[in-house]
């Protein structure tokens, strides 16, 4: 006696009957083709009995040992698959992050660019002005050039006229020298003539008279107030020529003072030339000195 069961097989779309051993053997149906699935229907009562399709029955064993094998393969291969899931997914989150940075560093890049370019226009801007103001420097420079130019110009032309009032000066002080000389020298000699000559004429009549002694006494004191008169005469004329001098030195003093807010370049060469005027009047009124202590 059998059961029968229905079983779809790969490929196959017929139904096969499956037959039940009822002596010896494990009791599990098998498949004509030996291509069954094991199912373990025996009833209690037939364990022990011979079967007549052992064979089939230990190649069914092999078939199901084979399937568990097959089947760990493939969930090692499947935990090996969620594995290699799982890093792809920690990888691909990752990547997120990484992608996430590099957006942020491209923003950041971005913003970088805008302030760059900012920075560019005014830096064009400020160049611009630059050259702006590069040109009007370069034409107060040529402005500056040229009024330096006729500066130097109208130096030259000054020098030029410096040595000109120079030489007159020069001149002058020799043309006062020398009549200064003319008018110092003969007038002590014939002052001093006229004097003696007076003095011979008063003794010559004091002789010729016969004048007592006394009148003699009295004719001298004349004669001595006339020569008292005559050096009152010549010191009231040192006094005027000490007041001249004065007043030339106080002139003199004057144009320094305005020498000194004039230029600095004509400053030296203006108390160069007072100096020579000075040291002029100085050599005049020693020579007056000296010709009246003589007298």
């Amino acid at each position: 006696m059998g059961t029968w069961r229905e079983r779809a097989l790969p490929g196959k779309t017929r139904t096969r009957p499956v037959e039940t051993c009822k002596t010896g053997g494990s009791g599990l149906p098998l498949s004509p083709n030996n291509r069954g699935i094991l199912h373990p229907v025996r009833p209690p009562h037939l364990r022990g009995r011979n079967c007549p399709g052992a064979p089939d029955l230990h190649l069914a064993a092999e078939l199901g040992k084979t399937l568990l094998e097959r089947n760990k393969e493939l969930e090692e291969s499947l935990q090996q698959m969620y594995s290699t899931n799982e890093e792809q997914v920690q990888e691909i989150e990752y990547l997120t992050k990484q992608l996430d940075t590099l957006r942020h560093v491209n923003e950041q890049h971005a913003k970088v660019y805008e302030q760059l370019d900012l920075a560019a226009r005014d830096l064009e801007l400020t160049n611009q002005k630059l050259v702006l103001e590069s040109k009007a420097a370069q034409q107060k420079i040529h402005g500056l050039t040229e009024t330096i130019e006729r500066l130097q110009t109208q130096v030259e032309e000054l020098q030029a006229q410096v040595e000109q009032l120079r030489d007159l000066e020069h001149l002058r002080d020799a043309f006062r020298l020398h009549s200064s000389s003319l008018e110092l020298g003969p007038r002590p000699l014939e002052q001093e003539n006229e004097r003696l000559q007076t003095l011979v004429g008063v003794l010559r009549s004091q002789h010729g008279a016969g004048v007592r002694h006394a009148g003699v006494q009295t004719s001298r004191p004349v004669s001595r107030d006339s020569s008292w008169r005559d050096l009152r005469g010549s010191e009231e004329g040192q006094g005027e020529a000490k007041a001249g001098e004065k007043s030339l030195s106080q002139h003199v003093e004057a144009v320094d003072k305005r020498l000194e807010q004039s230029q600095p370049e004509y400053k030296a060469l203006f108390k160069e030339i007072f100096s020579r005027i000075q040291k002029t009047k100085a050599d005049i009124s020693a020579t007056k000195v000296k010709t009246h202590s003589s007298k």
